[in-house]
């Protein structure tokens, strides 16, 4: 086995066993998902990582938990895992986002909404070439309704949700 894998083996476990306490799976998960991006340094994610649901013509977010990161989000795609291809775009182009937020649209067709502040926004055409080295097949477009002191990219990866069900 190889010696990367066991480690990655071993979070997994920590995160999912019931008697771990909350402050050790919230310290594995980190680690986790700078594995997942390829780096192990000391984190500096300040990123809010929440999903989103729709209630009538608003959508409420949540933050995710710390299991609920290693639930399948899109064609087997862990939220941790497409947090760690968007974290890796997002190095390629400069500052992390603010936050990303998972949801969906038509019912089980997933969304992921990346929100930088304007000034440390990445262009939009590197961003969405960076997003495509990352996942490839998602589509990019920069949402018209958003704050004027934001920018806002919403990710369409390719295939249906998974085990989060479509909202």
């Amino acid at each position: 086995m190889h010696a990367g894998t066991a480690v990655l083996d071993k979070l997994r476990a920590l995160i999912t066993h019931d008697g771990t306490p909350a402050s050790e799976r919230q310290v594995a998960l980190e680690r986790l998902e700078r594995l997942l991006r390829g780096h192990d340094g000391p984190s500096t994610i300040v990123t809010r990582i929440t999903r989103s649901t729709r209630i009538g013509r608003q959508r409420r977010t949540q933050q995710v938990d710390e299991r609920g990161r290693l639930a399948a989000f899109v064609d087997g795609l862990s939220l941790a895992e497409c947090i760690g291809h968007i974290v890796r775009a997002c190095g390629a182009n400069g500052p992390l986002p603010e936050q990303i937020d998972f949801g969906f649209y038509s019912g089980d067709r997933p969304v992921v909404a990346v929100r930088f502040p304007l000034e440390a926004a990445p262009p939009a055409v590197d961003f969405a070439a960076a997003i495509g080295g990352t996942l490839p097949g998602t589509r990019v477009n920069l949402a018209n309704r958003c704050g004027p002191d934001e920018r806002l990219f919403l990710l369409y990866p390719p295939g249906t949700a998974s085990a989060l069900g479509g909202s």
